[in-house]
């Protein structure tokens, strides 16, 4: 009998059929773009970020035929360099750009999301040396916590984290953690026994209220440090302090050329990207140290 089932008695005679599109794996990798201040530059060079810092100045009562004091401002700077990035390359054969169904397109999508990786894991605990300097490492420490706890966070040191934030900074501050923290601090309550994680509200007009802790809403970032021993776990601040700078945007090449002898076509990525905190001296994002033990 003929039959699909067996190859030799009709199944070689069956084409292969398969869903035309392609099942791509999805993880986040956080996004301090988002709530950073974004800087688009045309060139590379340096750039200095002047800052200033006379919050420790204040006026005075002037005796009458009294002189006046000088008082000088304090003037500092930030540098602002960037870093050229690549995606690597992906070489595909002739064969492959007939057939296959990935669109150039998707490999685009796709390269860019390497250097979105990269990026982002730099914009959050970067040296400074060699590349761009994170906001995690730049964060001014707010509080750390108790002996004893290195995997998790009181309800009292994570007010104490808010607290320690000045009020100059309150009104636009944002927390920022990876999603294994989130988890704890779903579970944490208050004094009162209430969870401190607030779920957003639709107006049910398009219009919707983020999620929240303690009254604020919150970033999550996956290449922050889960809570562990001396952990930097938790940031909370003013991002727009964050500064990314970008030079022109993530550019595309396809390279026909270089590979053609072995009939293949390369493509890469390439970006010139950097982010520095511009802190003047009063710490605009604070962060949350785990204990040692």
């Amino acid at each position: 009998n003929q039959s699909t089932g067996t190859t030799t008695a009709g199944g070689f005679t069956v084409p292969p059929s398969f869903l035309e599109e392609i099942e791509i794996a999805m993880r986040a990798y956080g996004n301090v773009q988002a709530v950073s201040r974004v800087i688009r530059s045309p060139i590379g060079s340096n750039m200095p970020i002047p800052t200033l810092n006379d919050t420790t100045n204040k006026g005075r009562i002037l005796a009458e035929n009294a002189a006046l004091t000088n008082t000088a401002l304090v003037m500092g700077s930030v540098d602002l360099p960037v870093y050229m990035y690549s995606s690597d390359s992906i070489l595909m054969s002739y064969q492959m750009l007939q057939d296959s169904i990935l669109a150039q397109g998707e490999l685009t999508r796709l390269l860019g999301e390497r250097l979105g990786r990269i990026t982002n894991e730099h914009f959050t605990t970067g040296t400074g040396t060699g590349q761009p300097r994170g906001v995690v490492t730049g964060a001014a420490v707010g509080r750390t916590g108790a002996t004893g706890n290195a995997t998790a966070i009181t309800y009292s040191e994570l007010v104490q984290t808010q607290e320690s934030l000045d009020e100059a900074y309150q009104a636009n501050a944002t927390w920022m953690f990876a999603q294994s923290t989130r988890r704890v601090l779903k579970l944490l309550l208050d004094s009162a026994g209430r969870p401190i994680w607030q779920p957003g509200v639709s107006s049910g007009l398009g219009n919707a209220e983020p999620d929240t802790i303690l009254g604020r809403p919150y970033v999550i970032n996956n290449d922050m440090a889960a809570m562990a021993a001396n952990a930097r776990s938790i940031l909370y601040g003013d991002f727009s302090k964050y500064y990314v700078r970008v030079v022109a945007d993530m550019q595309m090449r396809r390279l026909d050329e270089r590979y053609a002898d072995n009939l293949q076509v390369g493509f890469f990525a390439f970006g010139r990207f950097g982010g520095n905190l511009v802190d003047a001296g009063t710490g605009p994002i604070r962060c949350f140290i785990n204990s040692a033990s």
